[in-house]
C-alpha cells in the first residue's frame, strides 16, 4: 500500500510538471499565434493537425511503450520537451513560421512518449472505491499549478517574448526526471485494431465522454483564452492575472466534489455536471456580463466537470479488465480524446467566424448539454 501511494505521488509530481509546460505554452501560445496571424482559424488549425496526427500515431508510440517499457518512455518524452526551445529560438531569429511547424511536431511527439505509460501506471495504481478522491487530489495540485502559470506566464511573454516561455516550461518539465527514475519499470504488449474498437461498448461510451468533454475544455475553453486576451486590451500580463485569481477558487469545489464521487453514482454526477458547463457558457455568452465572475464559476464547473470525466475514463479503462485488455483502453482513450480535441477546436474557430464568440458559447453550452444526455 506504502508503495501504490508513494507511485500515486510520483505520478502527480511528474503530471503537475507537465501541466506547467502545457498550460504555459499551449494557453498562452494559442494568443501568441492568435497575435501573429490575426486570425481564429489560422491560430487554431495547428493544433487540430497536431491532435489528429497525435491520434494516428498513439497506437504505435503505446507498441514501443510497452516493448521498452514505461520509465524509458518517459526518458524519450523529456529528451523531446528539453529541445523544444530550439525551433522557437530559430523562429525568433528569422520570422519564419516553419520553424513554429516544427515547434508542434517535437512537442506532440514529446505527448506521444508521455500520455501513454503515464495513464497506464494511473490505472494500475488508482482502486475504484477511492479513484474520486485520488483523481480529485490530483486535480487540485494541478489547479494549483495552473493558478501559478498564467501569472508566470504572462509575465514572461510580456517582457521577454515566447521562447522564454518555452525555455522556463522546458527546465520546469526537466525536473521530471528525477520522480521518473523512482517509478518502477511497467511492460505490456499492445494487441488492438481499430475495427475491434468501434465493436466495444466501453470504448464508444469513452468516445462520447470524452468527445462532451472536449467540446467544452477545449473547444470553447481556447476562444474564451483569446476572447478574454482581447476583452484585457491585448494585454499578456493582465491576462495572467485574471486567469490565476480565477482559478484559485476552483480549489476548495474540488476536494468537496472528488469526496462525492468515492460514494455516488458518477455516470449522474458526469451529467448533473454537465448542466454547470452549460450554464457557464450561457454567462460567456451574455453581453456586458463580467468575465471575472464568469470565468470565477467556468473553472469551478469545470474544474468538476473534468474530474468526472476522469474518473470515469479509469473505471472503463480497468475496472473488470484483464491486463492484456487495460492497453487496448488507454489506446482508445487516447485516439478518441485526441480526435475530439481536434474537432471541437475546428467546430469552435468556424462558430466564431460564423456568429461571433458569444453565440459560439451558447452553442458550445447546448452541445456539451445534449451530449451529455445521450451517456449512460
Amino acid at each position: 500500500m506504502a508503495a501504490t501511494r508513494r507511485n500515486f505521488l510520483l505520478l502527480v509530481t511528474i503530471e503537475n510538471l507537465y501541466a506547467f509546460y502545457n498550460s504555459a505554452t499551449v494557453l498562452f501560445g494559442i494568443v501568441f499565434f492568435y497575435k501573429i496571424f490575426q486570425n481564429i482559424i489560422l491560430a487554431i488549425l495547428p493544433l487540430v493537425i497536431a491532435h489528429l496526427a497525435y491520434a494516428a500515431l498513439v497506437k504505435y508510440a503505446a507498441i514501443l511503450c510497452g516493448k521498452v517499457g514505461t520509465k524509458l518512455t518517459l526518458y524519450l518524452s523529456v529528451l523531446f520537451f528539453a529541445i523544444s526551445p530550439v525551433p522557437v529560438l530559430l523562429y525568433q531569429q528569422s520570422q519564419n513560421n516553419l520553424y513554429l511547424l516544427f515547434w508542434f511536431i517535437v512537442v506532440y511527439v514529446a505527448k506521444l512518449f508521455f500520455h501513454v505509460p503515464n495513464i497506464y501506471m494511473y490505472g494500475q495504481i488508482t482502486n475504484h472505491d477511492q479513484r474520486g478522491s485520488q483523481v480529485s487530489l490530483k486535480r487540485i495540485t494541478i489547479t494549483i499549478t495552473q493558478v501559478i502559470t498564467p501569472l508566470i506566464t504572462g509575465i514572461l511573454l510580456a517582457n521577454w517574448g515566447f521562447l522564454s516561455v518555452v525555455v522556463v516550461a522546458t527546465l520546469a518539465i526537466a525536473l521530471s526526471i528525477g520522480p521518473i527514475s523512482m517509478l518502477p519499470d511497467i511492460r505490456f504488449e499492445v494487441s488492438t485494431r481499430l475495427r475491434d474498437m468501434v465493436r466495444n461498448r466501453s470504448i464508444r461510451k469513452l468516445w462520447l465522454l470524452n468527445l462532451t468533454t472536449e467540446l467544452h475544455a477545449s473547444g470553447a475553453n481556447r476562444i474564451w483564452t483569446i476572447f478574454l486576451f482581447l476583452a484585457v486590451s491585448q494585454s499578456y500580463t493582465d491576462l495572467g492575472v485574471l486567469l490565476t485569481l480565477t482559478t484559485a477558487v476552483a480549489v476548495v469545489a474540488l476536494y468537496i466534489f472528488g469526496k462525492i464521487l468515492d460514494h455516488r453514482d458518477r455516470d449522474t454526477s458526469f451529467r448533473n455536471t454537465s448542466i454547470l458547463i452549460f450554464f457557464s457558457n450561457i454567462l460567456r455568452g451574455l453581453p456586458g456580463f463580467p468575465v471575472v465572475i464568469s470565468d470565477t464559476y467556468n473553472k469551478i464547473a469545470e474544474g468538476t466537470h473534468f474530474t468526472a470525466t476522469e474518473v470515469i475514463n479509469f473505471d472503463l479503462m480497468t475496472d473488470g479488465l484483464v491486463d492484456t485488455e487495460k492497453d487496448e483502453l488507454v489506446v482508445a482513450r487516447e485516439i478518441g480524446i485526441d480526435t475530439a480535441i481536434a474537432i471541437s477546436y475546428i467546430i469552435a474557430a468556424l462558430l466564431v467566424v460564423l456568429v461571433g464568440y458569444q453565440v459560439t458559447f451558447v452553442i458550445m453550452g447546448f452541445a456539451v448539454l445534449l451530449l451529455s444526455r445521450k451517456f449512460r
